[in-house]
């Protein structure tokens, strides 16, 4: 393959008269030599710019066929390169530190170091560029040739690709021991489950079955342990201060505006709660609600992963909205890929009340998903029976009720 040299010619950059006869060797010639392809791309490109070079040759006198407008000019004379005002020294390589190059390694720091998905435009002025820059679609372009970049659906955001694999190695030089935070979960699922760091639940509830009852008893039995932030929507704060009678524990720190139990209401200003989840701290949303659009159903579970990726050494606890009668959370499956822990609870039946018992209902919870085993009895197997009561509907288990799936579901065929 012959590469043509247009720093070396004083027609047109494709000109072969004078050419080299490596690529090495044609980049050392002309640093924005990149630019160009070669091969049929090569053929292309200087057809595209054929008819601009001719158009401004017969409305500008003053300028020769000498210089090429390729995102800058080339000066045939001093063979240096401008590109938006900025000299790049010669083109012939003689300025081994042209500014291309350093634009490269700025944006490759910047991806490596903030690996999250960013816009284009975010990219380009964090290294001191504009978005429409030529140069900076250039190096774009190579950057995701190289698979060292993706470009996100919709092509406006691009996000890091890590391809190396030594940072990632595993050394038991390391410390490997499981981090576990020594939390305590209500029905005492502690015995089965352990809450590991950086880890997230999703809790799977029907409507009324008792998803932010369960959410409260799991930050009244963890307060002063870790600090916890519970965000809720929807439920409004008087309610939910009304909901607390039932935790006292919780509802003191809320009036001593302890950073123990820190409440939040995501409704008020449109809250982002990505952006306000304690990367170390106990963190409880209630709920996550459906999104609009064609796509909701990705969107959940994309959001699902940014607030799992948001933790450092803290926890996550998801509650979201079940279908009665239905196995699975609205989202689908892909939720629980998100998670290391998932738990579904469901409505059995509704108890009219008695002398000593309000109106209640009965319910189940079941383990569906759980990575981190407390012993040796798997999660997943298990299920456990509750009741709503109290004045607000706060959770009771009904004890000696742990158990198999496959022997709960024997007995409810028997009692039907």
């Amino acid at each position: 393959m012959i590469y043509t040299s247009r720093a070396e010619t004083n027609k047109h950059f494709w000109d072969d008269k004078k050419v080299c006869h490596s690529k090495e060797e044609w980049l050392k010639t002309d640093p924005f030599a990149e630019f160009v392809n070669f091969g049929e791309e090569y053929k292309s490109l200087e057809r595209e710019h054929a008819s601009n070079r001719e158009n401004k040759d017969n409305s500008n006198p003053t300028n020769s066929t000498n210089n090429i407008e390729l995102g800058g000019k080339l000066n045939p004379t001093s063979g240096s390169y401008t590109h938006n005002g900025t000299s790049f020294g010669t083109s012939a390589g003689q300025d081994s530190g042209w500014e291309y190059g350093e634009l490269t390694k700025r944006f490759d720091a910047f991806m490596k170091e903030n690996p999250e998905p960013h816009h284009k435009r975010e990219v380009a002025e964090a290294i001191g560029t504009s978005y429409n820059d030529d140069a900076f679609r250039k190096l774009l372009q190579r950057s995701v040739k190289k698979g060292k970049t993706r470009i996100l659906y919709g092509g406006d955001r691009i996000v890091y690709v890590n391809t190396d694999w030594k940072d990632s190695r595993v050394s038991f030089k390391d410390d490997n021991s499981l981090p576990s935070l020594g939390l305590k979960l209500p029905f005492s699922m502690e015995f089965y489950i352990d809450i590991l760091k950086r880890s997230t639940m999703t809790v799977e509830g029907e409507v009324s079955a008792g998803k932010t009852h369960y959410a409260l008893e799991f930050a009244s039995l963890n307060l002063g342990k870790i600090p916890i932030r519970f965000f809720f929507a929807e439920l409004g704060t008087p309610r939910m201060l009304a909901l607390l009678e039932d935790y006292p524990n919780l509802l003191e720190a809320v009036k001593d505006e302890s950073d123990d139990f820190i409440l939040i209401n995501t409704d008020i200003n449109d809250l982002d709660v990505l952006e306000s989840l304690d990367p170390n701290g106990a963190n409880i949303y209630d709920y996550l609600r459906l999104q609009g659009g064609d796509r909701w159903w990705l969107d959940m579970q994309l959001k699902l992963r940014a607030y799992a990726k948001k933790l450092d050494e803290g926890f996550l606890m998801v509650n979201l909205q079940k279908l009665k009668g239905k196995s699975i959370a609205l989202g689908g499956e892909g939720n629980r890929f998100q998670c290391e822990t998932a738990v579904t609870l469901n409505t059995r039946e509704t108890i009219q009340g008695s002398d000593i018992l309000q109106g209640h209902k009965l319910c189940r919870l079941d383990i569906e998903k759980a990575r981190d085993w407390t012993g040796n009895i798997a999660p997943d197997a298990m299920s456990v029976d509750y009741r709503t009561g109290g004045h607000r509907g706060r959770l009771y288990m009904i004890e000696h009720s742990w158990d198999l799936k496959s022997t709960k579901q024997e007995r409810d065929k028997g009692e039907g």
